[in-house]
């Protein structure tokens, strides 16, 4: 974008009367111009400004009050008021979790709903997703949609039927969120969930669902005839032509349901080491112990690149576990598996699953020329 107009859009934001300053603040922070930031954390920090000025400086990524040196964040968090605790809450990491986590279980704290908007991205454990999960019991229109959008980060088992049910809520911001966050679930009963909603009586769920039915358009392009026929029988012809259909021209993408998943779980790290520096034995107690998603795929990743056969075949038991999240490490032991040339164990077990992803990766297992299943 055009970083001349940085400057301008700063003073623009600190008029009085500006008419349109939610759009002036949301043009800056996609500038992400780095001049920007110190006007902006002044902003922040002068507490005789309005509190709808701070309100909007306090949602732009990169504006963070800064503490003294050696100051724990506890000690700045006490003397700090709401906009700098919100700032400062929506760029924690997993190393200020606890903060978060103790505001995320607490739905009368007045920065709960930030809470679980920054648990989109990093905080792929258990304890942080079942924070998510509960919130969408709310009756908090607003909780309910952002725990929704945030689920897509990990998509959790644990929130499929919870998300079923709030796409028949009356509220269609939040019907429109949940359908956002099925659609990047696996199962067949969310696909058929979404085509349903496609012929909604209100616009943003119609639209929503439209465009969830398309998440996984193209889901056959890396598959071989007889894979891709596998996976085709599996999903039926229906939820083929459902998936497949292409987008109506008139059909829009709701705002509150452009989120998509984070990128930060790609290069998962260990105690601040990638995972490829890692020896082979510590990446076994990587994938059984550690309580991040990412890293436990990573590590299986890691194992199969380094030809650690052994090591991944006494990992194939986790195949028959109920995951602790979503069905990605399902997804990784497999495809793990296939390029060492493993068979699986209980193959017919794992053929009833009901997800996508994990049904692909079992085809290219079942006809790849090296490994094949227990069941073969």
């Amino acid at each position: 974008m055009d970083r001349s107009w940085t400057f301008r859009l700063l003073d623009e934001l600190q008029r009085p009367d500006c008419p349109d300053a939610s759009e002036v603040a949301s043009c800056i922070a996609q500038l992400e111009d780095p001049r920007a930031t110190p006007v902006l954390l002044g902003l922040l920090l002068d507490r005789t400004r309005p509190a709808a000025l701070r309100e909007l400086v306090s949602s732009i990524d990169g504006v963070v009050p800064p503490r003294a040196d050696g100051e724990s964040l506890e000690a700045w968090w006490a003397g700090a008021d709401h906009w700098e605790r919100r700032a400062t809450l929506r760029a924690c990491t997993r190393r200020e979790g606890e903060l978060v986590l103790s505001i995320a279980r607490n739905p009368g704290h007045p920065l709960w709903i930030d809470a679980l908007a920054r648990m989109y991205d990093g905080f792929d454990e258990p304890r942080y997703q079942q924070q998510l999960v509960a919130a969408l019991a709310s009756d908090d229109a607003e909780a309910c949609r952002i725990a929704a959008l945030a689920t897509l980060g990990c998509s959790p088992i644990a929130a499929l039927h919870p998300l079923l049910d709030l796409t028949r809520d009356p509220r269609a911001e939040v019907a429109a969120a949940a359908i956002a966050a099925l659609g990047f679930h696996g199962s067949r009963v969310a696909f058929a969930r979404i085509a349903e909603c496609r012929t909604h009586e209100q616009d943003a769920v119609r639209a929503a669902a439209i465009d969830a039915a398309t998440n996984r358009q193209g889901w056959e392009l890396s598959l071989r005839p007889p894979e891709r026929a596998r996976v085709a029988a599996w999903l039926g012809p229906e939820l083929v032509r459902v998936i497949d259909e292409r987008r109506p021209e008139e059909a829009t993408r709701v705002a509150s349901t452009t989120w998509c998943r984070p990128t930060s779980e790609l290069r998962a790290t260990v105690d601040d080491r990638t995972v490829e520096h890692v020896d082979a034995e510590s990446l076994v107690q990587r994938v059984r112990d550690d309580p991040r998603d990412s890293v436990r795929i990573a590590a299986v990743e890691s194992l199969a690149r380094m030809g650690a056969r052994e090591r991944v075949s006494v990992l194939l038991g986790i195949l028959s576990e109920p995951p602790a999240l979503g069905w990605r490490l399902h997804v990784a032991l497999i495809d793990a598996a296939r390029a060492l040339g493993l068979p699986l164990p209980d193959a017919d077990a794992l053929a009833e699953l009901d997800d996508l992803d994990v049904q692909i990766a079992l085809a290219r297992h079942h006809y790849s020329s090296g490994a094949r299943t227990s069941a073969s």
